[in-house]
């Protein structure tokens, strides 16, 4: 569930989440908002349907691992909307759209990990992602919706706080990293 955003300044584009490994340097617009899946399709559908676990059970690491990428595939995909919007630069009601299905799936996927019982050692980076990077995200999302175009939302997301507290942490590369999954390559 990782997410990537970059911000434009004065014609130079700076990757500011953790782990993105993308920076450019032109005078091209940026896109608002691009990301980093934490799965792809191919390997959500290879698992079991459901280990939705009993809210007593603690999972094993390797369930853990299953489960996590279960509930990160839908924020993905529609990640995946929203980044295809910005590169297409679709109509601002599309992106609009979509980002807030991004913001709905965000919410949903918070609700699937906090009902998940996680490992020991995975449970309060879980915790603190759902608690910290998610709310930030969505308000960063947030703001580039209210902004009302592509332009004003790059400008917007420049000073908001959500956005510059979603770019600081690495909740989501830690947890992967606990739980046994392979980095996200940007």
């Amino acid at each position: 569930m990782k997410r990537t955003r970059l911000i434009a300044t004065a014609g130079a584009a700076a990757a500011v989440l953790a782990g993105t490994a993308a920076c450019s340097s032109s005078s091209k617009s940026v896109p608002v908002h691009t990301a980093r899946p934490a799965a792809t399709h191919a390997q959500v559908t290879s698992m079991p349907p459901s280990l939705s676990p009993s809210p007593t059970a603690v999972l094993p690491l390797e369930q853990a691992a299953a489960e996590y990428l279960r509930i990160a595939d839908p924020i993905n995909r529609t990640l995946g909307a929203v980044n295809a919007d910005v590169s297409d630069r679709v109509s601002w009601a599309q992106f609009r759209h979509d980002a807030l299905a991004l913001i709905a799936a965000t919410r949903t996927a918070d609700r699937q990990l906090e009902a998940v019982r996680w490992p020991t050692k995975v449970q309060p980076w879980v915790n603190a992602m759902a608690g910290t990077y998610d709310v930030a995200s969505i308000g960063c999302t947030q703001t580039e919706v209210n902004a009302g175009s592509y332009t004003a939302a790059q400008n917007a997301t420049a000073g908001d706080p959500d956005c510059t507290a979603e770019s600081n942490t690495a909740d989501p590369d830690q947890i992967r990293t606990l739980l046994g999954l392979p980095p996200i390559n940007g």
